[in-house]
């Protein structure tokens, strides 16, 4: 049985290998005449706050007990993560969707990958966060172990 891929889901964090995913995504979904989503899982806690791109760490400013705020930071995260990935995209045809959600990040990525018809993940091999730079992102690892759709690992 053949599997037809309809979508390709691209997490994103606004790391350089994360805009490497991206690339070869939007190649992918060119070729295959697929349907691209860039996915940004955003912060809901203040440790989550260490992995967000430079320049996004307003911890003077942040109202550490605002809801709000947190949702206003996911927000710009999100809107400089695409960005780069659709930099990192390069001159390809495609035009991909964009979502932001909040939460754990593998869990988060894996339940989109099954709400999306013949899914396939492009996920980089780690991140820009502390702990997942170490081998195989921790994301990256839990994304390969728990999703039911095919996953390709840029490295």
């Amino acid at each position: 049985m053949t599997h037809r891929i309809q979508n390709i889901l691209v997490p994103v964090d606004g790391s350089e290998h994360a805009g490497k995913a991206a690339r070869y995504a939007a190649m992918l979904a060119e070729r295959l005449g697929a349907e691209m989503e860039l996915l940004y899982v955003g912060p809901t806690n203040l440790p989550d706050l260490l992995d967000l791109p430079r320049g996004m760490k307003d911890f003077a400013t942040l109202d550490r007990a605002s809801h709000e705020a947190f949702a206003d930071l996911a927000r710009k995260a999100a809107r400089q993560a695409f960005d780069v990935a659709r930099k990192a995209m390069g001159t390809e045809t495609v035009s991909p969707d964009t979502l932001l959600r909040n939460g754990d990040p593998g869990e988060q990525i894996v339940e989109r990958a099954n709400e999306l018809p013949d899914c396939m993940i492009v996920i980089a091999s780690r991140g820009q966060g502390r702990v997942r730079k170490l081998l195989l992102g921790s994301v990256t690892n839990h994304v390969v172990h728990k999703a039911e759709c095919p996953v390709l690992v840029v490295h």
